[in-house]
């Protein structure tokens, strides 16, 4: 019997888009199914203030999504953004984007 294993691929971040200064849209691209390696769940999303690593906060969307908002944040502030695949193996690798919340609709990648 073979056990499902976790997504062996990220997803691909399109953008982060600025909805407000404390607010972002991030968009990625969805994992082929035959890279979830089992049923897919959905995609887990992390975040938090480059400057406290420690303060991770979590989202988690089903796997036909491809999109999220995030908010609550601090403006004018450089967030980490990580989006992995879930599958029934577990959770895949993870991308990663450096970005710097301003004003509505202006984003800074780093």
């Amino acid at each position: 019997m073979l056990y499902p294993t976790a997504p062996s691929r990220a997803p691909h971040v399109i953008f982060p888009y600025n909805t407000t200064s404390k607010s972002l849209i991030v968009k990625w691209s969805h994992v082929p199914k035959q890279y979830f390696n089992g049923k897919p769940t959905g995609y887990s999303i992390s975040y938090y203030p480059a400057t406290f690593e420690w303060n991770v906060s979590f989202v988690t969307v089903d796997y036909k999504t491809n999109s999220t908002e995030l908010s609550n944040l601090a403006a004018f502030t450089i967030y980490v953004i990580k989006v992995a695949a879930v599958s029934s193996g577990g959770v895949g690798p993870r991308s990663m984007i450096s970005v710097q919340t301003k004003d509505a609709g202006i984003i800074d990648c780093l």
